[in-house]
């Protein structure tokens, strides 16, 4: 049986690195206008991978959104990290962090 949400799903095999760069670069300028550094290390994943690239887009969008609207200083780094059976995303900032009562 399919879920519901599964149904729209549609992965394609896809440059995971070349894509959250792109969607990085989105924010460079505001980031580098309000002289906060910022990181994007995504060299660490070779091989293609199958992901919803709309979702994909929406979850790097949402977070890399969050961590500039709460980072005044300091840094924001965006990391992939290839594990065995899977790639990791690392969004981290210097900012404000998020109040424990609504983790």
């Amino acid at each position: 049986m399919v879920d519901a949400d599964e149904a729209h799903v549609q992965r394609a095999a896809t440059d995971l690195g070349l894509l959250t760069s792109d969607l990085a670069s989105m924010f460079r300028s505001i980031v580098e206008q309000a002289g906060i550094e910022f990181v994007v290390d995504v060299d660490g994943v070779h091989e293609p991978v199958d992901v919803d690239r709309d979702m994909w887009a929406e979850i790097v969008l949402n977070l890399l959104s969050n961590a500039v609207k709460f980072t005044q200083r300091g840094s924001i780094t965006v990391r992939l990290l290839a594990e065995d059976d899977h790639v990791e995303l690392v969004v981290s900032d210097t900012g404000i962090g998020i109040p424990a009562d609504h983790l």
